[in-house]
C-alpha cells in the first residue's frame, strides 16, 4: 500500500513539473514575442541619431578638457608687467606634456627696470625657467630683450571648476639712475649684453 502512495506521489510530482516546465515555456514564448514587437516599433534612424548625439557629446567634452585657454596668461602677465616694460611681439607653443613656451620680446626703460621685470617673472610659479636674451641697451638707456619661459598646464587648460591663479606682487618700479645697473637680477635669468652699449635701438616711449 505504501509502495503504491509513493508511486502515486512519484507521478503526481513529475506530471507537476512537466506542467510547470510547459508554463514557463509559455510565458518565454510570450515575452518573445513581446520583445519582437518592441523590436518592430523602434525607429532605427532615431537610435542612430541618439548615438551620434551621445558621441558629439563626449567628443565635446574631451575637446574642453584639452581646449587651450590663454586669457589666465593674459592676466597674470598684466599684473605683473611693470609700467616702464613693454611687450611687442608674442608667441605660443604647446607641448605634448600639457605645458606651454612662451616667447615675448619688448624693451624696458632701463637695465634696472628689465632686472626688476625678470625678478617678477620669476617670483611666479606658474611662469618657469624664464630666460632674458638678446639684450640690447641704446645710447639713451632704452633696453630691448627677448624672453623664453615655460607656462604651467594651469595658466592654459579651459577647466569649468577652475580658480583664479595667485599672481605674486610685481616688485615696485625702480628709481631710475643715471649710474650703470648690475648685469644680473637678484632672482630670475638674465643673460646680459655683451657690452653696456651696441646699435642703438629705435627709443619707444613707455
Amino acid at each position: 500500500m505504501f509502495s503504491l502512495f509513493m508511486l502515486g506521489l512519484s507521478v503526481a510530482g513529475a506530471v507537476g513539473i512537466f506542467a510547470y516546465g510547459e508554463v514557463l515555456k509559455g510565458v518565454d514564448r510570450a515575452k518573445s514575442a513581446e520583445l519582437v514587437v518592441a523590436e518592430a516599433d523602434i525607429d532605427s534612424s532615431q537610435v542612430e541619431a541618439f548615438i551620434r548625439s551621445r558621441d558629439r557629446f563626449t567628443s565635446s567634452a574631451d575637446i574642453l578638457d584639452r581646449h587651450i585657454e590663454l586669457s589666465n596668461f593674459f592676466e597674470v602677465l598684466e599684473s605683473l608687467t611693470l609700467v616702464n616694460v613693454r611687450f611687442d611681439s608674442f608667441g605660443f607653443t604647446y607641448l605634448p606634456d600639457g605645458t606651454g613656451e612662451i616667447t615675448l620680446s619688448g624693451s624696458a626703460r632701463s637695465f634696472n627696470a628689465l632686472a626688476a621685470q625678470s625678478s617678477a617673472f620669476s617670483a611666479q610659479k606658474e611662469i618657469k625657467r624664464a630666460i632674458f636674451s638678446g639684450i640690447q641697451v641704446a645710447e639713451n638707456g632704452t633696453v630691448s630683450f627677448t624672453v623664453e619661459a615655460t607656462l604651467d598646464d594651469d595658466l592654459l587648460v579651459f577647466k569649468e571648476d577652475a580658480v583664479a591663479v595667485p599672481v605674486a606682487p610685481a616688485p615696485a618700479a625702480p628709481i631710475e639712475s643715471a649710474a650703470p645697473a648690475t648685469t644680473s637680477a637678484p632672482s630670475g635669468t638674465l643673460v646680459p649684453p655683451s657690452s653696456a652699449t651696441t646699435s642703438p635701438v629705435t627709443p619707444t616711449s613707455l
